[in-house]
C-alpha cells in the first residue's frame, strides 16, 4: 500500500463531504419539507369527464341497441364501422374512450403542474389517483382561495365578434333579454368600471382562441391600471390580424371561462400577434391570471373533491418529534459501537455522522422533499449505516483471534465482509426501489431516503473507514488496534 493510494481516497471523500456540505447549507433552506413537516394544502380533484362530448357518446352506445345508432356514433368517434358487428363496434368505442381519458386525465395533471409551477410553489407534490382523480400537495401555501383558483379554473380563451349591443341595435338586445335569441349568438353581459352591467349579443362561434396563446404576462393600461397582455403565436397573429382587419370599428368582446372581461372597439387592424385583457384587476389578479393563461386551458372541468388546510403548528410538532426520534436513535447507536467497539466504533460514529451529512446532501441537491415518514427512513438508516460496520469489525476480530498481524486483519476482515454487505445492501436498495415505483407521496419520501441512506452508508462503511484504518496501519504505524 503506497500513500500515492491513500492520498487519492482522501481527495476523493473530501470532494464528496464537500459537495454534501456545500448542497445542503444552510438546511433550512436548501432542505425542502413536505406538507406534513411545513404545513400547507392538500386536495383531490376530480375530473368531470362527463362532461366530454365523447363521453356522452359512449354512453348512449352502451344504452342504444340500434346497429345504426351505433354506426353513427363510432364514425363520429373517428372508427371504421365497416364490416364490423355491434359488439366489436361497441368494444373499439370503450377503447377510444379510455384512451381518451387517460389523455383528458394525464394532459390537465401536466397543465396543473406547470400551473403551480407558475405559481412559486417549492417541491409541491401533483400525481394521479384512480382513473379520474389527481392529489395536489401544497407544502407552505396559506392561501386556500388563491390555490383553488390557479388550480382549478379552466382558463378558457375566446375571442368572439359583438353582433348587438345598447348603442346597436338595442332592438334585438330587448328582444334577447326576453328569450328571443336567435341561434348563432349568444347573450353575455360585461360589468363596468363603475359597476353597471351591459348586454351584449355575441357570435356564439369564437373567432380566435386560447390554443394560440404562446405568452402572457402583466401590463398596464391608459389609466394605469394591470391588464394582462397576450402573444399569439404565427398562426393566432395571422387569424387576428385578418379578424381584425375586417372588422374595424366593431366590437370584440375577450371571455375567458365564458365571462366577458372586455369588449374593446376595434380601431384599426391589429398586426404582430398581440391583444390585452383588461377588467378591474389589481396586481396580484393580473399576475395569477397570466400565469394561469401562460399554463394553458385545462381540456375538462375539474371540481375539488376533497381540500385539507395543514396547519403549521402540526409541522412543527412533527419536526420536533422527528427530531427527537432522530437524535435518540444517534446516541444510542453512538454509546453501542463506543461501548462496544471501542475505538473502532468511534471510527464507525464518525463514518455515521459523514453519512447523515450526505444524506442532506443529496436530498438538497435532487430537491428531493423531506416528509414525515422520510425521517423514519433516516432513522433506520441510522441503525444500518453502522451495520456493515459491524459486519467489518467481527471479521477483523476473527482474523486477530488466529493471531494474525493488525495490517493482515484489516485487509482481511474488509474482503470477507464486502460480499455480504453488497448483498444486504442491494437487496434493501431494490426493495426500497420498488417502493419509490409503486409507492404514493408518503410513501415515495420514505424510499428515497432510504436509498440515498444505503448509498451513503455504503460509501462510508467501505471507503472512509477503511480509509482511516490504512491511515493508522501504514502512515502512523499503530502496533495495536482498539476493537
Amino acid at each position: 500500500m503506497n500513500t500515492r493510494s491513500l492520498n487519492y481516497r482522501l481527495i476523493l471523500v473530501v470532494i464528496v463531504v464537500g459537495l454534501a456540505f456545500w448542497s445542503m447549507y444552510p438546511p433550512q433552506t436548501k432542505i425542502n419539507r413536505g406538507l406534513d413537516l411545513k404545513g400547507g394544502i392538500h386536495l383531490v380533484l376530480g375530473a368531470k369527464l362527463d362532461l366530454d362530448p365523447m363521453m356522452n357518446m359512449t354512453q348512449d352506445v352502451l344504452e342504444t341497441n340500434t346497429p345504426e345508432e351505433i354506426q353513427k356514433i363510432s364514425g363520429k368517434m373517428g372508427i371504421d364501422s365497416n364490416n364490423k358487428n355491434k359488439g366489436k363496434l361497441i368494444q373499439e368505442i370503450l377503447q377510444v374512450q379510455k384512451t381518451r381519458r387517460n389523455k383528458a386525465v394525464d394532459r390537465t395533471l401536466e397543465i396543473i403542474k406547470n400551473r403551480i409551477d407558475e405559481f412559486g410553489v417549492s417541491e409541491p407534490q401533483i400525481q394521479k389517483q384512480g382513473a379520474d382523480q389527481i392529489v395536489v400537495q401544497l407544502p407552505g401555501v396559506v392561501d386556500t382561495d388563491k390555490a383553488l383558483e390557479v388550480v382549478s379554473r379552466i382558463a378558457y380563451l375566446e375571442f368572439k365578434l359583438v353582433e348587438a349591443d345598447v348603442n346597436d341595435n338595442s332592438d334585438l338586445i330587448e328582444k334577447a333579454k326576453k328569450g328571443e335569441i336567435p341561434s348563432n349568438l349568444e347573450l353575455k353581459y360585461l360589468t363596468k368600471e363603475n359597476g353597471e352591467t351591459e348586454a351584449l349579443l355575441l357570435r356564439k362561434e369564437a373567432s380566435l382562441g386560447g390554443e394560440y396563446l404562446t405568452n402572457a404576462f402583466v401590463g398596464f393600461g391608459n389609466l394605469g391600471m394591470p391588464e394582462v397582455s397576450l402573444q399569439f403565436n404565427t398562426i393566432g397573429a395571422r387569424i387576428f390580424s385578418r379578424l381584425t382587419g375586417e372588422n374595424v370599428n366593431r366590437r370584440l368582446a375577450i371571455l375567458l371561462d365564458g365571462k366577458v372581461h372586455s369588449a374593446p372597439n376595434i380601431s384599426e387592424k391589429i398586426s404582430g400577434g398581440s391583444a390585452r385583457i383588461s377588467g378591474n384587476f389589481d396586481m396580484e389578479e393580473a399576475s395569477t391570471l397570466a400565469s394561469i393563461l401562460r399554463a394553458g386551458a385545462l381540456p375538462v372541468p375539474i371540481e375539488v373533491l376533497s381540500i385539507m388546510k395543514v396547519g403549521p403548528t402540526l409541522g412543527e410538532d412533527s419536526i420536533r418529534q422527528g427530531f427527537r426520534a432522530a437524535l435518540l436513535g444517534i446516541i444510542l447507536v453512538v454509546l453501542f459501537m463506543s461501548i462496544y467497539y471501542a475505538f473502532s466504533g468511534v471510527i464507525a460514529n464518525f463514518a455515521l455522522c459523514l453519512c447523515l451529512l450526505l444524506i442532506l446532501g443529496a436530498l438538497a441537491s435532487l430537491r428531493a422533499t423531506l416528509t414525515l415518514p422520510g425521517i423514519a427512513g433516516l432513522v433506520l438508516t441510522i441503525g444500518m449505516s453502522v451495520d456493515a460496520n459491524v459486519l467489518v469489525f467481527e471479521r477483523i476480530r476473527e482474523e486477530l483471534a488466529q493471531n494474525k498481524t493488525i495490517r493482515a486483519a484489516v485487509d482481511s476482515g474488509y474482503s470477507k465482509a464486502l460480499i455480504t454487505i453488497i448483498d444486504a445492501n442491494i437487496t434493501t436498495l431494490i426493495s426500497a426501489l420498488v417502493l419509490f415505483y409503486f409507492g404514493t407521496g408518503p410513501i415515495k419520501g420514505f424510499a428515497v431516503v432510504l436509498s440515498i441512506g444505503i448509498v451513503a452508508s455504503m460509501f462510508t462503511a467501505l471507503v472512509v473507514t477503511k480509509l482511516i484504518f490504512d491511515y493508522l496501519i501504514y502512515v502512523r504505524k499503530v502496533k495495536r488496534l482498539s476493537i
